[in-house]
């Protein structure tokens, strides 16, 4: 069965699957403007931001690029776009997840404003803070977040500004920790007392620690979470295993997780190039709850991305062409193979080559003589999938905005109101029944591994008529949804884009975990090796924070850009990067803290219940 085959619901009928072409034929036919005999030929391979950003980059520099992707929309782990009435299609729109933009973005906000949106603006000017959404009619946006951590509705914080965060010294952070943690839930003293103490302890921790500490133990073991109460220890939960990428079986780094969320803080409280909060300034001064654009990446982000390289020229788009493998001929790549539409083996001529593919994507395309010829890439190996994947529901009418809900018994869930983030009517796509739509994101501890709570088994041991009926449930129970479910206000549902049910629920697309040891025992391939015409990028690879993110992957495509032009020997000016040394506003704690770990001390905020040393 294909993916299509299992929308439920929407019209009493299966979905016809919508043939659309690639992005090349919709744009015209790719220009090129350098001379290839100089060496500027660059096939790309892979439609996320990795790739994208890696090909802009590139065609920006005069290089000549075709850019291959294996689906039919671009966008990769980000990609999501509407079914417009009478495409044949019932449901209004479809995904891979919803993805939320993080404050502490340094990179993104420039690659936005860099886009026009073929509006007289910029894809920037999509950005919008949630859960308010200035775009989006007030009537559209719910009136609650299903915000629900173990036995906890959360509050919503005083609203924080980086100038009040920037005149708070270090020394201070375990009280306006306590101070935050008595303000978005109801914890005991002694439980806001230890997250307090292990919150300030992380953020502050010095590099020795880090490396030799954080490194080798999930945040929940670093959080002494066995000395919580069930309670408590579902906010550390939380963080690792929804707010990362948990490598599955294993959970989250604990120094892999501080460099993704609390050093980019801090960098911003140094006022480093880059870094500040909020993507869109005029909507509001405070620490947003997050970030998203007004509408589905590939429409709002993606498509006038590659309308926009293309009036540039020297760019050529294939999509659903999988890149099955490379030719080797003494010591370089002499050509790839994709597969195309049709299943046919396509040969694939260029200079250079770049892929930004995930990593078990690379395992299989990387032969044992590339291997041989460059052992960086036998660290390809070392990635821990993660899964990230879930289900659209559809509504009549929903009342809701978007929010994390885990119980104290149940999946990890991430719920988003589709019709109060997006700028849309979610009326005139699909068969237009839909006036609501929820994204539900669900992880991978709950994936493979935490029981659900009809049938007391996690979701790809269910079948499809068990995993709707447990979500229904959830959703009833837990997010405040059983009024939704009423009469016939709910009017289908589809897997996300990377899940299909083929006889059982297969995902066709992972994430890089952040798995333990990632920086000691497990490092990603680099951007660049021995062999002096392959070149690296994506969340695969090795980025300042060894977690698969947007930002992340679109440093290690500038990294990889920057190695490229280098190794051509063309007068093009370098990918500008962020500073991303430590942060200064914490260095002299961070060095006490080293001096603690030499002597074999905890840290000197982690009084409660210390982290243990190995």
């Amino acid at each position: 069965m294909s993916r299509r085959q299992v929308l439920t619901g929407m019209g009493g009928g299966i979905a016809a699957a919508a043939v659309l072409g690639p992005v090349s034929a919709l744009l015209g036919p790719g220009r090129s403007g350098a001379d290839p005999s100089k060496g500027r030929r660059v096939a790309v391979f892979g439609g996320g931001p990795g790739g994208m950003e890696a090909a802009h980059q590139l065609v920006k520099r005069g290089f000549t690029v075709t850019l291959y992707d294996e689906n039919d929309h671009l966008g990769g782990m980000v990609r999501a776009w509407m079914n417009p009435r009478g495409s044949g299609v019932d449901a209004p729109f479809e995904m891979s997840a919803q993805h939320f933009v993080l404050p502490s973005y340094a990179i993104l906000p420039g690659v936005l404003k860099d886009i026009p949106d073929g509006h007289g603006g910029t894809v920037f000017d999509h950005t919008a803070l949630i859960p308010q959404n200035p775009s989006v009619r007030a009537a559209s946006q719910g009136r609650y977040a299903p915000a629900t951590v173990g036995y906890t509705q959360l509050m919503v914080p005083t609203p924080v500004t980086p100038t009040t965060l920037r005149g708070i010294p270090p020394e201070r952070y375990p009280e306006v920790m306590l101070t935050a943690l008595q303000q978005i839930g109801k914890y005991t003293p002694a439980d806001a007392a230890l997250l307090a103490s292990k919150f300030a302890s992380w953020i502050v921790a010095g590099p020795r620690r880090c490396k030799g500490q954080l490194d080798k133990m999930t945040l929940r073991r670093y959080f002494r979470t066995d000395r919580m109460s069930e309670n408590a220890a579902e906010l550390v939960w939380l963080i690792e295993h929804v707010l990362g990428s948990d490598a599955e079986g294993q959970g989250g780094s604990a120094d892999a997780l501080k460099t993704f969320y609390a050093d980019p803080v801090l960098r911003m409280l140094d006022g480093r190039e880059g870094y500040y909060w909020g993507l869109n300034t005029k909507a509001s001064s405070a620490l947003p709850f997050g970030i998203t654009l007004d509408g589905p990446e590939t429409e709002v982000w993606f498509d006038p991305w590659a309308r926009h390289m293309h009036s540039l020229g020297r760019i050529e788009f294939k999509m659903k062409h999988r890149l099955t493998g490379f030719t080797m001929d003494r010591g370089r790549i002499v050509g790839a193979t994709v597969r195309d539409p049709r299943g046919r083996s396509v040969p694939v001529a260029a200079d250079h080559f770049l892929t930004a593919i995930p990593g078990l994507n690379m395992q299989k395309v990387f032969s044992r003589q590339m291997v041989s010829a460059d052992r960086n890439l036998a660290k390809a190996w070392n990635v821990v999938p993660a899964y990230e994947t879930g289900f659209q529901f559809f509504f009549r009418d929903l009342d809701l905005t978007a929010g994390p809900v885990h119980p104290a018994k149940g999946w990890y869930t991430f719920l988003g109101g589709v019709n109060a983030i997006w700028n849309r009517n979610l009326r005139h796509y699909g068969d237009g029944r839909a006036g609501g739509g929820l994204d539900i994101e669900i992880f991978s501890t709950s994936l493979f591994h935490t029981p659900g709570i009809l049938f007391g088994k996690p979701m790809m041991q269910l079948t499809r008529e068990q995993t709707i009926a447990e979500l229904k449930e959830f959703l009833s129970r837990y997010a405040g949804m059983r009024k939704a479910f009423r009469g016939d206000n709910f009017v289908g549902w589809t897997p996300h884009t990377t899940l299909e049910w083929k006889g059982r629920w297969v995902i066709n697309a992972t994430r890089a975990g952040d798995a333990l040891g990632n920086w000691s025992n497990k490092p990603r391939p680099q951007q660049h090796g021995a062999i002096p015409n392959l070149f690296l990028a994506g969340g695969s690879t090795q980025s300042s924070t060894f977690i698969d993110n947007q930002d992340g992957a679109m440093e290690t495509a500038r990294r990889a850009v920057n190695a490229l032009v280098e190794r051509a020997g063309v007068h093009e000016s370098p990918c500008w990067l962020p500073d991303y040394s430590p942060p200064k506003i914490t260095a002299a704690i961070r060095a006490d803290d080293d001096r603690r770990y030499a002597a074999g001390q905890p840290g000197i905020f982690d009084v409660v219940a210390p982290a243990p040393r190995r």
